[in-house]
Order: C-alpha cells, then sequence, then structure tokens
C-alpha cells in the first residue's frame, strides 16, 4: 500500500513538473540564463544594499539574461521601507528582465502574503506570467 502511494505521489509530482513547464512562457528558450539570488535581507544592514545591487549589476552583465529570481527573505522583517530599499536597487540597476520573487518567511514577518504582495511592487495575477 504505501509502495502504490509513493509511486502516485511520484506521478502526480512529475506531472505538476511537466505542467509547470509546458506553461512557462513561450518566449523563454533553451540558452536563456536566469540569475538567482536569496537571502537579500534588506534592512539588516547597510552592506546587503550594496551586496544586493552588486548581484543586480553581475546579473544585468549575463549574456541571455531572461529573468532575475530572489527566493526568499528580500527583506529582514517585511517592512514596507525594505521593500521600497529593494525596489530602488532594482530601478537604480537598470535591469529590464522579469523580477520573480519568492515570498521567505523574513519577507512575511510584518502582516502576511496580501501585505508581501503589494509592498514587492507586485499589481496583481497575470494568468499569462504569474504575478506582475
Amino acid at each position: 500500500m504505501i509502495h502504490v502511494k509513493r509511486k502516485m505521489l511520484a506521478i502526480v509530482l512529475g506531472g505538476l513538473v511537466a505542467l509547470a513547464l509546458a506553461l512557462a512562457p513561450a518566449a523563454w528558450a533553451a540558452d536563456e540564463t536566469f540569475a538567482l539570488i536569496t537571502d537579500t535581507h534588506l534592512g539588516a544592514s547597510a552592506a546587503n544594499k550594496t551586496l544586493t545591487l552588486k548581484a543586480f549589476k553581475y546579473a544585468k552583465k549575463q549574456e541571455n539574461l531572461a529573468a532575475v529570481i530572489n527566493c526568499g527573505d528580500v527583506t529582514n522583517v517585511g517592512g514596507k521601507r525594505e521593500y521600497q530599499a529593494y525596489l530602488s536597487l532594482w530601478k537604480k540597476s537598470k535591469l529590464t528582465v522579469p523580477r520573480i520573487q519568492a515570498i521567505g518567511n523574513h519577507d512575511n514577518a510584518a502582516g502576511g502574503y496580501q501585505k508581501w504582495l503589494r509592498h514587492a511592487g507586485y499589481k496583481g495575477y497575470n494568468k499569462n506570467t504569474g504575478i506582475n
């Protein structure tokens, strides 16, 4: 019985991965680069701003850059000023690719998912591209 459940779970998860890949924007080609950053913790120290901007500028130099993905903990406590600092650094870097962010436990600290969406600069959900 356990073996059957594990096999079904593997099939379901495999199907979800296949679906996610099928629904990914068609413009993303196999030779594109995704810059992956995480735990920028803006608000924890002034050094974090410097390092985040350096990461953005490094990403901008990459060939075929398709998007910058922050895997969470963009901020230290999820405060509005911390998000404003992040968005200011993004603008300063002059990156023109999509900015994709995952919510981390630090980002969620000041009021939950809806507040995170608003402060992170997202305007809503787009069925073709996800959160924008």
